[in-house]
């Protein structure tokens, strides 16, 4: 999709509200071609939970969640790459 929203980390609620208002995310969580829509407090909690491991562990230099699979009340992520080491 080339749709990316970026914030500094720790995230709080308000952050990732605003960040799922971006780009073509309204239409995706809305519930395209007839798909129910996703309740956004599943991802917005999935942001929250990327945001304070990378706030509390500075050895974290990359996080890849891809996909993340959200439906309903629900959001996981399938596969995760997190990559650690210390900062230059």
């Amino acid at each position: 999709f080339q749709d990316v929203s970026l914030r500094l980390a720790p995230l709080g609620p308000g952050d990732a509200r605003e960040m799922l208002a971006e780009g073509a995310r309204p239409r995706l969580l809305a519930g395209p071609r007839g798909l129910p829509p996703v309740d956004p407090a599943a991802v917005i909690g999935v942001l929250l939970a990327v945001s304070d491991l990378v706030a509390c562990e500075p050895r974290v230099l990359e996080i890849d969640l891809n996909p993340v699979v959200a439906a309903g009340a629900e959001a996981l992520a399938v596969d995760a790459l997190v990559i650690v080491g210390d900062r230059p």
